[in-house]
Protein backbone atom coordinates (compact mmCIF):
# COMPACT_ATOMS: atom_id res chain seq x y z
CA UNK A 1 0.00 0.00 0.00
CA UNK A 2 1.22 3.55 -0.69
CA UNK A 3 2.18 5.82 2.20
CA UNK A 4 -0.38 8.43 1.13
CA UNK A 5 -2.81 8.99 4.00
CA UNK A 6 -5.75 9.10 1.59
CA UNK A 7 -5.12 5.45 0.80
CA UNK A 8 -5.81 4.17 4.31
CA UNK A 9 -9.52 3.59 3.57
CA UNK A 10 -8.77 1.39 0.53
CA UNK A 11 -9.10 -2.37 1.23
CA UNK A 12 -5.79 -4.13 0.69
CA UNK A 13 -7.20 -6.57 -1.88
CA UNK A 14 -8.74 -3.72 -3.88
CA UNK A 15 -5.43 -1.85 -3.92
CA UNK A 16 -3.65 -5.03 -5.00
CA UNK A 17 -6.15 -5.64 -7.81
CA UNK A 18 -5.51 -2.17 -9.26
CA UNK A 19 -1.78 -2.06 -8.59
CA UNK A 20 -1.13 -5.47 -10.17
CA UNK A 21 -3.26 -4.79 -13.23
CA UNK A 22 -1.22 -4.42 -16.41
CA UNK A 23 -3.39 -1.43 -17.33
CA UNK A 24 -2.15 0.67 -14.42
CA UNK A 25 1.54 -0.29 -14.39
CA UNK A 26 2.70 3.14 -15.58
CA UNK A 27 0.34 5.06 -13.27
CA UNK A 28 1.79 6.54 -10.06
CA UNK A 29 0.31 5.69 -6.66
CA UNK A 30 -1.30 9.10 -6.08
CA UNK A 31 -3.21 8.89 -9.38
CA UNK A 32 -4.28 5.34 -8.60
CA UNK A 33 -5.54 6.42 -5.16
CA UNK A 34 -7.67 9.09 -6.88
CA UNK A 35 -9.07 6.55 -9.32
CA UNK A 36 -9.93 4.01 -6.61
CA UNK A 37 -11.50 6.77 -4.56
CA UNK A 38 -14.21 7.14 -7.21
CA UNK A 39 -15.07 3.42 -7.12
CA UNK A 40 -17.93 1.46 -5.67
CA UNK A 41 -17.49 -2.17 -4.59
CA UNK A 42 -20.05 -4.85 -5.42
CA UNK A 43 -20.37 -8.62 -4.99
CA UNK A 44 -21.98 -11.09 -7.42
CA UNK A 45 -22.99 -14.73 -7.45
CA UNK A 46 -22.26 -17.01 -10.40
CA UNK A 47 -24.50 -16.06 -13.32
CA UNK A 48 -25.15 -12.50 -12.15
CA UNK A 49 -24.74 -9.74 -14.74
CA UNK A 50 -22.18 -7.05 -14.03
CA UNK A 51 -23.07 -5.34 -17.32
CA UNK A 52 -25.67 -6.25 -19.97
CA UNK A 53 -25.45 -5.92 -23.74
CA UNK A 54 -27.21 -2.76 -24.96
CA UNK A 55 -26.85 -0.87 -21.67
CA UNK A 56 -25.22 2.56 -21.56
CA UNK A 57 -21.55 2.07 -20.76
CA UNK A 58 -21.25 4.50 -17.86
CA UNK A 59 -18.90 2.35 -15.74
CA UNK A 60 -16.11 -0.18 -16.11
CA UNK A 61 -14.73 -2.43 -13.41
CA UNK A 62 -11.63 -4.09 -12.05
CA UNK A 63 -12.05 -7.69 -10.91
CA UNK A 64 -10.93 -8.06 -7.28
CA UNK A 65 -11.88 -11.70 -6.76
CA UNK A 66 -13.51 -14.33 -8.99
CA UNK A 67 -13.90 -14.11 -12.76
CA UNK A 68 -16.09 -12.42 -15.36
CA UNK A 69 -17.13 -13.70 -18.79
CA UNK A 70 -17.46 -11.30 -21.73
CA UNK A 71 -20.12 -13.08 -23.78
CA UNK A 72 -22.82 -12.83 -26.43
CA UNK A 73 -26.02 -14.87 -26.76
CA UNK A 74 -26.81 -15.95 -30.32
CA UNK A 75 -30.37 -16.09 -31.77
CA UNK A 76 -30.33 -19.90 -31.53
CA UNK A 77 -29.68 -19.76 -27.78
CA UNK A 78 -25.95 -20.47 -27.71
CA UNK A 79 -23.57 -18.41 -25.60
CA UNK A 80 -20.22 -17.44 -27.06
CA UNK A 81 -17.61 -16.33 -24.52
CA UNK A 82 -15.03 -13.97 -25.99
CA UNK A 83 -12.86 -13.47 -22.91
CA UNK A 84 -12.53 -14.34 -19.24
CA UNK A 85 -11.40 -11.62 -16.84
CA UNK A 86 -9.80 -12.68 -13.56
CA UNK A 87 -8.34 -10.78 -10.58
CA UNK A 88 -6.74 -7.46 -11.61
CA UNK A 89 -8.29 -7.57 -15.09
CA UNK A 90 -10.24 -4.55 -16.34
CA UNK A 91 -13.59 -5.36 -17.97
CA UNK A 92 -16.17 -3.21 -19.75
CA UNK A 93 -13.77 -0.36 -20.36
CA UNK A 94 -14.63 0.11 -24.05
CA UNK A 95 -17.52 2.25 -22.83
CA UNK A 96 -15.20 5.25 -22.47
CA UNK A 97 -15.91 5.90 -26.14
CA UNK A 98 -19.58 6.60 -25.36
CA UNK A 99 -21.18 3.64 -27.18
CA UNK A 100 -23.61 1.19 -25.59
CA UNK A 101 -22.26 -2.20 -24.55
CA UNK A 102 -21.96 -4.81 -27.30
CA UNK A 103 -21.37 -7.76 -24.92
CA UNK A 104 -22.71 -9.15 -21.66
CA UNK A 105 -20.35 -9.35 -18.68
CA UNK A 106 -21.37 -12.18 -16.36
CA UNK A 107 -19.86 -13.55 -13.15
CA UNK A 108 -18.44 -17.01 -13.79
CA UNK A 109 -18.19 -17.69 -10.06
CA UNK A 110 -18.70 -15.65 -6.85
CA UNK A 111 -17.04 -12.36 -7.73
CA UNK A 112 -16.10 -9.00 -6.19
CA UNK A 113 -15.41 -6.04 -8.43
CA UNK A 114 -14.59 -2.35 -8.11
CA UNK A 115 -16.67 -0.16 -10.44
CA UNK A 116 -15.24 3.09 -11.77
CA UNK A 117 -17.56 5.75 -13.24
CA UNK A 118 -16.60 6.64 -16.80
CA UNK A 119 -16.84 10.37 -16.04
CA UNK A 120 -14.33 10.02 -13.21
CA UNK A 121 -11.95 8.08 -15.46
CA UNK A 122 -12.24 10.70 -18.21
CA UNK A 123 -11.47 13.48 -15.75
CA UNK A 124 -8.38 11.68 -14.49
CA UNK A 125 -7.24 10.94 -18.04
CA UNK A 126 -7.42 14.63 -18.89
CA UNK A 127 -5.00 15.29 -16.04
CA UNK A 128 -2.69 12.29 -16.32
CA UNK A 129 -1.23 11.38 -19.69
CA UNK A 130 -0.01 8.00 -18.41
CA UNK A 131 -3.57 6.97 -17.61
CA UNK A 132 -4.83 8.00 -21.06
CA UNK A 133 -1.97 6.12 -22.75
CA UNK A 134 -2.72 3.03 -20.66
CA UNK A 135 -6.33 3.13 -21.84
CA UNK A 136 -5.32 3.30 -25.51
CA UNK A 137 -2.97 0.35 -25.03
CA UNK A 138 -5.75 -1.59 -23.29
CA UNK A 139 -8.11 -0.98 -26.23
CA UNK A 140 -5.49 -2.16 -28.71
CA UNK A 141 -4.87 -5.34 -26.73
CA UNK A 142 -8.61 -6.00 -26.38
CA UNK A 143 -9.12 -5.61 -30.12
CA UNK A 144 -6.23 -7.97 -30.83
CA UNK A 145 -7.71 -10.55 -28.45
CA UNK A 146 -11.13 -10.38 -30.12
CA UNK A 147 -9.58 -10.75 -33.58
CA UNK A 148 -7.57 -13.75 -32.34
CA UNK A 149 -10.75 -15.32 -30.95
CA UNK A 150 -12.57 -14.78 -34.24
CA UNK A 151 -9.70 -16.26 -36.25
CA UNK A 152 -9.49 -19.27 -33.93
CA UNK A 153 -13.08 -20.23 -34.76
CA UNK A 154 -11.90 -21.23 -38.27
CA UNK A 155 -9.58 -23.98 -37.02
CA UNK A 156 -10.18 -27.33 -35.30
CA UNK A 157 -11.35 -27.59 -31.69
CA UNK A 158 -8.09 -29.38 -30.88
CA UNK A 159 -6.11 -26.37 -32.12
CA UNK A 160 -8.34 -23.95 -30.20
CA UNK A 161 -7.97 -25.97 -27.01
CA UNK A 162 -4.21 -26.30 -27.44
CA UNK A 163 -3.86 -22.56 -28.03
CA UNK A 164 -5.96 -21.80 -24.94
CA UNK A 165 -4.01 -24.20 -22.71
CA UNK A 166 -0.68 -22.88 -23.98
CA UNK A 167 -1.71 -19.31 -23.09
CA UNK A 168 -2.40 -20.05 -19.40
CA UNK A 169 0.05 -19.38 -16.54
CA UNK A 170 2.29 -22.39 -16.00
CA UNK A 171 3.42 -24.22 -12.86
CA UNK A 172 5.64 -27.25 -12.21
CA UNK A 173 7.59 -26.66 -15.39
CA UNK A 174 10.11 -29.26 -16.54
CA UNK A 175 11.69 -30.13 -19.87
CA UNK A 176 8.85 -30.24 -22.41
CA UNK A 177 6.25 -30.50 -19.60
CA UNK A 178 4.19 -28.13 -17.45
CA UNK A 179 0.91 -27.85 -15.57
CA UNK A 180 -1.89 -25.27 -15.92
CA UNK A 181 -5.18 -24.64 -14.15
CA UNK A 182 -8.26 -23.98 -16.25
CA UNK A 183 -9.97 -20.73 -15.16
CA UNK A 184 -13.46 -22.20 -15.43
CA UNK A 185 -15.43 -25.44 -15.79
CA UNK A 186 -15.65 -27.36 -19.05
CA UNK A 187 -19.16 -26.21 -19.89
CA UNK A 188 -18.05 -22.58 -19.85
CA UNK A 189 -14.73 -23.45 -21.49
CA UNK A 190 -16.64 -24.99 -24.38
CA UNK A 191 -18.42 -21.66 -24.85
CA UNK A 192 -15.07 -19.87 -24.80
CA UNK A 193 -13.79 -22.15 -27.55
CA UNK A 194 -16.95 -21.91 -29.65
CA UNK A 195 -17.96 -25.54 -29.28
CA UNK A 196 -20.17 -27.77 -27.11
CA UNK A 197 -19.15 -29.68 -23.95
CA UNK A 198 -19.43 -33.10 -25.61
CA UNK A 199 -17.02 -32.11 -28.40
CA UNK A 200 -14.64 -30.56 -25.89
CA UNK A 201 -14.60 -33.75 -23.81
CA UNK A 202 -13.84 -35.82 -26.92
CA UNK A 203 -11.01 -33.42 -27.77
CA UNK A 204 -9.47 -33.75 -24.31
CA UNK A 205 -9.62 -37.54 -24.65
CA UNK A 206 -8.08 -37.40 -28.13
CA UNK A 207 -5.17 -35.26 -26.97
CA UNK A 208 -4.69 -37.58 -24.00
CA UNK A 209 -4.57 -40.67 -26.27
CA UNK A 210 -2.03 -38.83 -28.43
CA UNK A 211 0.23 -38.33 -25.43
CA UNK A 212 -0.07 -34.54 -25.48
CA UNK A 213 -1.75 -33.90 -22.13
CA UNK A 214 -3.77 -35.34 -19.26
CA UNK A 215 -6.64 -33.60 -17.48
CA UNK A 216 -8.29 -34.02 -14.09
CA UNK A 217 -10.93 -31.45 -13.18
CA UNK A 218 -9.45 -28.02 -13.86
CA UNK A 219 -5.84 -29.26 -13.72
CA UNK A 220 -4.19 -29.96 -17.06
CA UNK A 221 -0.75 -31.53 -17.24
CA UNK A 222 0.98 -30.98 -20.57
CA UNK A 223 3.31 -33.93 -21.13
CA UNK A 224 4.49 -33.01 -24.62
CA UNK A 225 4.74 -29.22 -24.87
CA UNK A 226 6.25 -29.35 -28.35
CA UNK A 227 3.32 -31.26 -29.82
CA UNK A 228 0.83 -29.01 -27.99
CA UNK A 229 2.56 -25.99 -29.56
CA UNK A 230 2.21 -27.61 -32.99
CA UNK A 231 -1.53 -28.01 -32.46
CA UNK A 232 -1.77 -24.43 -31.10
CA UNK A 233 0.10 -22.89 -34.04
CA UNK A 234 -2.93 -23.31 -36.31
CA UNK A 235 -4.95 -20.96 -34.06
CA UNK A 236 -2.36 -18.18 -33.93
Amino acid sequence: MPANGDSQHIPEDVWGAFRHSELWQSVDDDTLVDLIGACRLAEFEKGDFLFAEGEPADEFCVVVEGNVFASHSTPDGRTVIFAIGGPSDVVGMTGLGGADRCLDFVAGEPTRAAFVPVDAARTLMSRHNALALAYVEHLAESMAAILATTKAMSVSVASRLAHFVASLPRTHEAENEYTVTLPTNRVDLAAVLGTVPETLSRTFRSLARSGVLTAAGRTVRVIDAQRLAEFASDAE
